[in-house]
């Protein structure tokens, strides 16, 4: 049986948990609704400063500006990454 790649958030996550044995980080909240977050959970999104648009890490656009990286619950990105795509067809 073949095993799921990871991604990059996955890669992520696995880097910010190595300090958290019990799988929780204390403050980490989901930058969306300020819930809190277990790192087994958390999805990495990039925000691009050039249009305020939220993507996965892997579809960042090679000409972007990168404002950095936030925390999300799985909810919250799905939605958050819905808006993007909107935002785009919208011609943003």
């Amino acid at each position: 049986m073949k095993t799921k790649e990871k991604t990059l958030s996955d890669k992520m996550n696995d880097e910010f948990a190595k300090d958290f044995e019990d799988g929780t980080i204390p403050e980490c909240k989901c930058h969306r609704c300020g819930a809190e977050l277990n790192n087994k959970r958390i999805v990495w999104l990039e925000l691009d400063n050039e249009t305020d648009l939220f993507h996965k890490l892997e579809d960042f656009p090679e000409d972007g500006i990168s404002q950095g990286c936030f925390k999300f619950g799985s909810a919250c990105a799905t939605a958050q990454l819905l808006e993007t795509k909107m935002e785009l067809e919208d011609g943003k």
